[in-house]
């Protein structure tokens, strides 16, 4: 006896694994948005508290609405004065605490996401 491959049931896993991709996916976006938040939040320096109250994590296309199956993420802070804050300015050093979040988050992303498949795939 010799090493068999069942093509079929290779196809199978596969077909089953990219069905559940998108809702994987699109879960953890709407987590990695909101640790965003959270991690920039940590970091933020609070005066009034106004501009720290303005950052706001959303998704959209999560039910893979649209055609091409975007899954997008936002997050945006629109108190006036918030992009001085993240980006400096001619006297005032940036403070990048969403970009340093942003960071992370895409590295923890990428390793969910990765697991996401394997487990998709059927792999224990």
């Amino acid at each position: 006896m010799g090493v068999v491959f069942d093509e079929a049931r290779f196809d199978q896993a596969v077909r089953r694994a990219l069905k559940a991709l998108p809702n994987q996916v699109a879960r953890v976006l709407r987590v990695s948005a909101d640790g965003v938040v959270e991690e920039t939040l940590r970091t933020w320096p609070v005066d009034t508290g106004n501009s720290a109250s303005g950052w706001k994590a959303g998704i959209t296309n999560a039910q893979q609405t649209s055609e091409d199956g975007v899954v997008e993420i936002s997050i945006t802070n629109d108190v006036n004065y918030a992009v001085y804050i993240e980006y400096g300015t001619a006297r005032q050093q940036a403070g990048e605490h969403l970009q340093r979040a942003l960071r992370r988050a895409r590295r923890r992303a990428a390793q969910q996401l990765g697991q996401a498949v394997v487990t998709g795939w059927g792999a224990r």
